[in-house]
């Protein structure tokens, strides 16, 4: 291209008579057979005609003569492009993790951390240009925990809820049931009404009552030990204890009542993590597992 043709000579340079004949015969079968192609081809003409337009202007102000074409400018956002944010799994068992890890990671790139609280897995920790493949899993309490605790926030347990509570449980889950459900259910505490009768010389009488509390003799353990599983979907089972209280009537329309409170729930939930740590460590022998803070 030369400095006389200008830009504006550009698009007349690039195709001759005979080929521009044959885009527009081609272009018309096109726009009869193909709709998608009849939308391009009138993209292209429109940008082409753009392009032309540019090229005269460019062409008229280099010469130093005034503008007449009218510039129309058309602003469009364009639409926010696709990122995407890598997997993410949720998952709630050992295994789940173990079958994951196997059919998606590998043992040079997965990393595997852990805390008290749950595990997260980095499949592939080479990943830099876009967020990595990941998964999750919370060590949650089982459902045996949650109705224990939930059953002592009670802090007034009267003795027909204890009864019911404990013929609820599984066989075998509280240590001596059978023992310690006949002394719940066996448990009075009497009152014994001491009386002092004086008569005056018309034979009036005047009766002095005093009430005491009189407990029937019936020794109850200071201490539960409740067999169970401390964590969701977990075979393992450990002995939680709770102490147990017991407290008297004050007054006498007052009835005794029970209080509960579990004295190693945290050292045991440390053991129930180790226990399956050590399983996913013989489910992914020679895989990076570490403890972490995340």
């Amino acid at each position: 291209m030369t400095e006389e043709n200008g830009l504006g000579n550009v698009f007349e340079d690039e195709m001759t008579a005979e080929e521009q004949a044959f885009v527009e015969e081609t272009g018309a079968d096109i726009e009869q057979e193909n709709p998608e192609a009849e939308a391009e081809a009138k993209e292209f003409r429109r940008h082409k005609e753009i392009a032309q337009m540019l090229c005269e202007i460019y062409n008229v102000a280099r010469q130093g003569q005034p503008i007449t074409k009218d510039i129309t400018i058309r602003k469009q956002s364009l639409p926010t492009p696709f990122v995407f944010g890598g997997q993410q799994y949720t998952l709630t068992s050992i295994d789940a993790i173990a079958q994951l890890v196997l059919s998606k990671g590998s043992k040079e790139k997965t990393v595997i951390l852990f805390s008290e609280g749950g595990i997260k897995i980095i499949l592939d920790d080479t990943i830099q240009y876009r967020p990595q493949d990941t998964a999750r899993f919370s060590f949650e309490t089982s459902d045996e925990v949650d109705e224990w605790f939930q059953f002592a926030r009670n802090n007034r347990i009267s003795q027909k809820e204890f009864v019911d509570f404990l013929r609820k449980r599984e066989m075998f889950e509280v240590s001596n049931s059978d023992e310690l459900l006949t002394k719940i259910q066996n448990l009075k505490v009497a009152t014994e009404i001491v009386g002092d009768f004086n008569y005056d010389d018309n034979n009036n009488v005047s009766v002095m009552l005093k009430i005491k509390d009189k407990e029937t003799a019936i020794r109850l353990p200071r201490e539960i030990d409740v067999n169970i599983p401390v964590l969701k979907n977990s075979d393992n089972r450990y002995y939680l204890k709770f102490d147990l209280e017991l407290f008297k009537p004050k007054e006498e329309n007052e009835k005794p009542y029970f209080t509960l409170a579990c004295s190693n729930y945290n050292k045991v939930h440390r053991q129930a993590v180790e226990a399956e740590i050590r399983i996913l460590k013989s489910l992914l022998p020679d895989y990076l597992i570490l403890t972490s803070k995340f």
